[in-house]
């Protein structure tokens, strides 16, 4: 092992210097896209430029650098148009910005591409007629306005794809068709925004693009190239007047993506002999000096370019991702280890003894060994990404802080984990949090320590796990009551914290009331948690609970589940029901009802549930409850009138709130609980970066 890790000190690690560089790179595809901002501003036409509001609808539906684009925008305007097509187009931003600002923080509806192209289109289209309704010509104006504003909604949609393309693509992931197109034509508007420049149409133009064509091809293949041809296709026809250009650069982009896999030389002599052919077969223009000045000065530039710039995306991932892979699977299989020894108690219990349940548990136990096993042949693997380790092991040294061992791998659901063995020097004291945000420096992301971790370093070695921090905190309330006359309550819920960013919320309500259906219901509630944690879904995890119980003796019990599981990085939550009452999900100005009219799970041999996803924003609070709390309102509109009463709620701590819906109901059952009750309220905030 000592081997080994020495060997990999002395070998470079090239992907995680680029790791390192990855920050530097999304800077300048930031800065790529304010310079498209500004040669969006040169593509007037007759008046008018619908690339100039599609691209700045774009970009603020990103929500990337809105105000700082606008700025930018706005100064390169006022340079180049006239006085008056600038107060118009600055208003046009202006005005697009404050209804999206609306909708966003009022939370009207979710603004997809669709609504927000259309919002653009039709800010332009109102902006025009308001102007032709002042002067003459109204009619042509209004048709113009009308032109405008369809080209507006389309162009948005299609910078938007390929805005989101640029921002948020990583390397080895290879564009999609439709990022591959929009990125092309937003090149194609970069290139067009220069028309009628001498030195730039004649020379600087033709090679760019000739150079940018083999380059993407050999690098993302041939999609990328004939969209990438397509677009500068058209661009070199409104330059020259040759409508024969557009098929040449069409082929030469596919042409140099056939060719890659034989690598660079073979992909350049395959671009310039097919130009060749072209210009003596169909073309003789090409063989003008300019041009062919052009596509040699273009290939010999992509021939001198490094190869760990151009090198195909497929190559890349091979090399990049290999041993990443190796490693996230082998903590994967940990983590699943783990869980199978607590699914084979939680089955045991559900069951009892009997010759099902011991079967069931000793063949879990040893699929969790076996697991344990292929484990413990991935740790002889040398560990990744020593290059972040290494450096958070020099910067812990100056804060008095040693590394034994440690561990950096990237999760399945993408965020970062970093496992150390660590200890204080000179009987200092540190906490997790403050390692954490050391680390964090390092690494670039907001670290924060796992609750399996321990929370304090001191003198004696101890294992701290630091994950990359969820974008998203809940606080949670609950409330309950039992039935008149029974001493516990048949409801039982759970409220987990799981790995990787999710939290689980739910409400188990038994069959009847009393200890047998708080028994049953608790049984159900943590075999669905182990389930779900183990990494099953939670339709799945319902399939199995389901089966037990409508099998042998159990096929008497009947359970009503109600399950929510929340994603704290993306802030999406997805919901599932098996005949259990409605979940409110309040918001500033509304509550959203999700209604069940399913069956409990026990009854039938497939459960019978309904499943929702939502996404949630900051201030959400979602209610949940058992059949008790909703069955206390008389009248048939239930759900309108608890509905009304959320809205009409004052308070905000989820505690609060779940204590004043339990009295609220007992109140409008007469002051008894006809039957049990529960409450589980969670509020949902955005973190502060």
């Amino acid at each position: 092992m000592d081997k080994t890790n020495q060997a990999g000190k002395k070998k470079k690690n090239w992907y995680f210097e680029w790791k390192s560089r990855n920050i530097t790179g999304r800077w300048g595809r930031r800065l790529l896209l304010q310079v498209l901002g500004i040669c969006s501003v040169f593509c007037t036409t007759n008046g008018i430029n619908p690339v100039v509001a599609a691209f700045f609808a774009a970009m603020f539906l990103e929500q990337q650098d809105r105000w700082f684009l606008m700025g930018s925008m706005s100064v390169a305007m006022l340079i180049v148009m006239p006085f008056l097509t600038t107060v118009k187009y600055i208003t046009i931003m202006f005005i697009i910005s404050v209804i999206v600002w609306i909708f966003e923080n009022r939370q009207v509806r979710k603004i997809d591409m669709l609504f927000g192209s259309s919002i653009a289109g039709i800010v332009v289209f109102v902006v025009q007629a308001s102007g032709a309704l002042v002067g003459d010509n109204t009619q042509e104006l209004l048709l113009m306005g009308a032109l405008e504003g369809g080209l507006v909604i389309a162009l948005t949609g299609i910078f938007q794809i390929g805005i989101h393309g640029i921002l948020t693509r990583q390397e080895g992931r290879p564009y999609q068709n439709d990022e591959m197109t929009a990125v092309g034509i937003l090149f194609a508007v970069c290139l067009y925004a220069f028309r009628g420049t001498g030195e730039f149409t004649e020379w600087i133009g033709p090679f760019t693009m000739y150079l940018m064509i083999l380059w993407m091809a050999y690098r993302y293949g041939i999609g990328f190239g004939a969209a990438l041809g397509c677009a500068c296709g058209v661009i070199s026809t409104i330059w020259t007047g040759e409508i024969r250009m557009l098929g040449i650069f069409c082929v030469l982009g596919v042409i140099a993506g056939i060719f890659r896999s034989l690598g660079k030389l073979w992909s350049a002599i395959g671009f310039v002999t097919c130009s060749y052919l072209f210009g003596t077969l169909y073309a003789p223009f090409l063989f003008n000096g300019q041009t062919e000045a052009c596509i040699l000065a273009g290939t010999a530039v992509f021939l001198l370019i490094p190869e760990r710039f151009c090198m195909p995306y497929e190559q890349i991932k091979i090399n990049s991702r290999h041993k990443e892979e190796e490693e996230k699977k082998r903590h994967y299989i940990e983590e699943i280890a783990g869980s199978l020894k607590h699914l084979a108690e939680s089955v045991g219990r559900l069951r009892g003894e009997n010759e099902f349940s011991y079967a069931a548990a000793v063949q879990l136990n040893e699929t969790a060994n076996l697991l344990e096993s292929m484990c413990g042949y991935l740790s002889e693997e040398q560990q990744e990404e020593k290059d972040i380790l290494e450096r958070i092991q020099q910067e812990y040294r100056r804060h008095r802080i040693e590394i034994k061992e440690g561990s950096a791998v990237t999760l399945s659901n993408g965020r970062k984990q970093i496992k150390l063995l660590v200890r204080t020097e000179d009987k200092h004291i540190l906490t997790a949090k403050e390692a954490a945000q050391i680390a964090g420096k390092i690494t670039g992301k907001r670290l924060c320590p796992s609750n399996n971790g321990r929370t304090i370093i001191n003198g004696d070695f101890a294992w701290i796990i630091l994950l990359e921090d969820t974008n998203f905190m809940i606080l949670q309330g609950t409330a309950s009551s039992s039935k008149e006359g029974e001493a516990v309550s048949g409801d039982n819920f759970s409220c987990a914290d799981l790995a990787e960013g999710r939290y689980l919320m739910g409400i188990v309500d038994g069959m009847g009331s009393g200890e047998r259906a708080n028994e049953e219901s608790e049984e159900v509630i943590e075999l669905l948690e182990e389930l779900i944690r183990t990494g099953f879904d939670e339709a799945a995890a319902l399939s199995m609970v389901n089966a037990v119980l409508s099998s042998g003796e159990e096929a008497t019990k009947s359970t009503a589940v109600d399950l929510a599981l929340a994603d704290l990085y993306t802030g999406t939550c997805s919901f599932l029901k098996s005949g259990a009452a409605a979940t409110f999900i309040r918001r500033n100005h509304w509550v959203e009802v999700l209604k069940s009219t399913s069956l409990p799970i026990g009854i039938l041999p497939e459960p019978d549930c309904e499943c929702a996803a939502k996404k949630l924003y900051d201030g959400d609070y979602i209610v949940m409850l058992s059949d008790g709390v909703l069955e206390a309102i008389d009248g048939e509109e239930k759900e309108e009138e608890f509905g009304r009463m959320l809205m009409d709620m004052t308070l905000q701590n989820p505690k609060e709130m779940a204590e004043y819906i339990l009295n609220y109901a007992i109140t409008r059952a007469g002051g008894v609980a006809r039957d049990d009750m529960t409450v589980l309220v969670t509020g949902i905030w955005k973190k502060v970066a």
